[in-house]
């Protein structure tokens, strides 16, 4: 009886510090792909802000410019 009793609090600290090495580990983060896989993301993002009416057109077609000027598409 003694043995089911210490080996309950051995598991139980098993677990307890197994659950904690995942917050030890560092964050990994995902890769974005390359430049061209980017900037269709950011292509569509900025049209579904524009459909969902977050954005006006000036606004829409202003930061379209912008990324197209600085290299993204």
């Amino acid at each position: 009886m003694m043995i089911i009793f210490w080996g309950i609090i051995g598991y139980v600290i098993y677990l307890a510090f197994k659950g904690s090495d995942a917050a030890d580990r560092p964050f990994k983060f995902q890769s974005v792909g390359s430049t061209a896989g980017s900037a269709s993301s950011a292509e569509a993002t900025l049209k579904s802000r524009y459909a969902k009416g977050e954005i006006d057109e000036e606004t829409y077609l202003r930061m379209l410019r912008n990324m197209r000027g600085r290299g993204f598409m």
